[in-house]
C-alpha cells in the first residue's frame, strides 16, 4: 500500500516538473522575441502650445463686507 501511494506522489512530482519545464522554456523564447523588437520603438516628441488667458466676464466687487459667523456647540 505504501509504495504504491509512494509511486503514485512520484509519478505526479514528475508530471509538475515537467510542466513547470516546458512553461519556463516558453516563457524564455518569448522573452527573446519582444528583446529583438527593441529598436522599432519610435518616441514622439513632447509640443506645448502656448494659449491666450481667459477674459473674465465677471466683474469683480471691489467693496467686500463680510457678517459675523455664530459657532453653538
Amino acid at each position: 500500500m505504501i509504495l504504491l501511494i509512494s509511486a503514485a506522489g512520484g509519478s505526479l512530482l514528475l508530471l509538475v516538473a515537467g510542466g513547470i519545464f516546458f512553461i519556463c522554456r516558453k516563457q524564455r523564447k518569448t522573452d527573446q522575441n519582444v528583446d529583438t523588437r527593441e529598436e522599432e520603438i519610435t518616441y514622439a516628441d513632447p509640443t506645448f502650445y502656448k494659449r491666450n488667458k481667459q477674459k473674465s466676464s465677471v466683474k469683480e466687487d471691489t467693496d467686500v463686507v463680510y457678517a459675523s459667523v455664530i459657532q453653538r456647540r
